[in-house]
């Protein structure tokens, strides 16, 4: 499956947005906010009870309903808000924002504000601040997904690869601010010119970190082997994991900060645009040929994705999502895309089965 020459349709915009009001651990949050109430794009939603865990409104409207949705498979209700879309987009320019040692701490209150999310592991993001107390040695971005035919965080690299060394540059400023050294940098990724399309882009923002930078492909062989001798998903991601240690840690340390191109993205938001993680990137696969790349919205339901990409959707027997931790289930049409959903499979039963085997 190549990057390249993929359809891409940015910004897609729903008439309507179903938005889940839970944080980190899924448990549910109160809304701040009341029926036909105006929100504006951004907007905090919910009383948070830690960091990390705001919900904010994807898009200016007004509040339709607040109510009580059930994913498949799970025992209890969560709170969701329906809003409609009512035309005003928010604009959030850059605004460059100085690291040093007396705003670094500005930068991270502005990384969790923001509800930074890594799609990969499925944790919001202390990571960083525990990187910054550890004495981390190695920053290890994962330009990869965790399935191995899905190339997400891949063409998030090929088309976004100035703003993830940007956000590359704040990590590594706020290691300076903290008077320690700069991290080495290894990129990992099933493609070696994924490796260099980033190394191209970090060489026009943080040309000092090219001499501790190295560039290791994964390769789609080795993936699938990690595929098939694991008994979950989880057991996937561990294996992986290992092996990024491996390949890591021959000429440095053993502390890591692993780190993926997703969450690079909303880091660059947080800090440069001052925005709350309000959008995502799905690989929406509909047939064994066709991938594309969408950039949305959280809460956007499926039914309009569908409707839009795929007029002919009443067709399909089975939606299937993939997530962290679950290897996939399938979905009604009315659930909103969210944090941790990565890959939507628009297939039937017989087609996912020749495609991607069990998963």
């Amino acid at each position: 499956m190549k990057i390249t020459n993929q359809k891409i349709s940015y910004n897609f915009i729903a008439p309507q947005y179903l938005v889940m009001l839970q944080d980190a651990h899924s448990e549910p949050l109160s809304s701040k906010i009341k029926e036909k109430a105006t929100v504006t794009q951004g907007q905090e939603l919910t009383h948070s009870r830690h960091d990390y865990s705001a919900v904010y409104s994807p898009v200016s409207g007004r509040v339709k309903k607040i109510s009580h949705i059930r994913y498949p498979g799970e025992e209890h209700d969560t709170p969701a808000m329906l809003i409609d879309f009512e035309g005003r987009i928010a604009h959030y320019g850059e605004k460059k924002f100085d690291i040093n040692s007396q705003s670094a701490n500005k930068a991270l209150e502005k990384i969790k504000r923001a509800s930074v999310y890594d799609n990969f592991f499925g944790y919001y993001y202390p990571i960083l601040e525990s990187a910054l107390q550890s004495q981390t040695d190695t920053i290890v971005v994962f330009a990869m997904d965790p399935h191995p035919l899905s190339m997400l965080e891949e063409f998030l690299v090929a088309t976004e690869s100035h703003k993830i060394a940007q956000a590359l540059s704040i990590v590594c400023k706020l290691f300076e601010a903290r008077n320690q050294e700069m991290p080495h940098l290894t990129i990992i990724a099933q493609q070696r010119k994924t490796g260099h399309i980033l190394k191209k882009a970090l060489k026009a923002h943080i040309p000092q970190v090219l001499r501790l930078l190295k560039i290791l492909t994964l390769s789609k062989k080795t993936c699938s082997s990690f595929y098939a001798s694991s008994n979950t998903k989880v057991g996937f991601l561990l294996n992986l994991y290992r092996e990024t240690l491996k390949m890591s840690a021959e000429d440095s340390g053993s502390n890591l900060m692993l780190t993926h191109p997703s969450t690079l993205l909303q880091i660059y938001d947080a800090v440069w645009c001052s925005k709350p993680v309000i959008d995502k990137y799905i690989q929406f696969t509909y047939s064994r040929e066709h991938n594309m790349y969408i950039k949305t919205s959280l809460g956007t339901p499926l039914y309009y994705l569908f409707k839009e990409f795929l007029p002919s959707s009443e067709h399909l027997e089975q939606v299937y999502l993939t997530t962290i931790l679950q290897s996939k289930h399938s979905v009604p049409l009315s659930l909103p895309i969210m944090k941790s959903y990565s890959h939507v499979y628009a297939l039937s039963n017989k087609e996912f089965s020749l495609l991607y085997g069990s998963l």
